[in-house]
């Protein structure tokens, strides 16, 4: 048993989760652009998909850089994930349609 030692502060945006966590914020923006008002669910899933793809390729850019392997990168960023984030894609399309006008408006 080898303990590891927590990454914290810069050291976690440099490692291999770095790329997903400084594309959130930039697929968040994508999301809430593209959504609009969220009436259509056609506009939101589009969205929902676009964050998606963002989110994914920071995360694959990172492991790019980390591994110098394209192929590895989507190996061990996407792969794993695609299947499972796809559902959650397909659960959260029809909950943020319904709720997207109301949280807008309080905004």
């Amino acid at each position: 048993f080898t303990p590891t030692v927590p990454r914290v502060g810069i050291a976690r945006l440099l490692g291999p989760t770095g790329g997903y966590l400084r594309a959130y914020p930039v697929a968040a923006f994508a999301v809430g652009r593209v959504a609009r008002d969220g009436k259509r669910w056609t506009r939101v899933a589009l969205a929902v998909t676009a964050g998606l793809a963002l989110i994914h390729l920071g995360g694959r850019a990172q492991l790019l850089i980390l591994t110098g392997n394209l192929q590895a990168a989507a190996r061990f960023a996407t792969l794993p994930f695609l299947l499972g984030d796809l559902g959650k894609l397909a659960l959260a399309v029809p909950v943020l349609t319904s709720m997207i006008s109301s949280v807008r408006a309080r905004l």
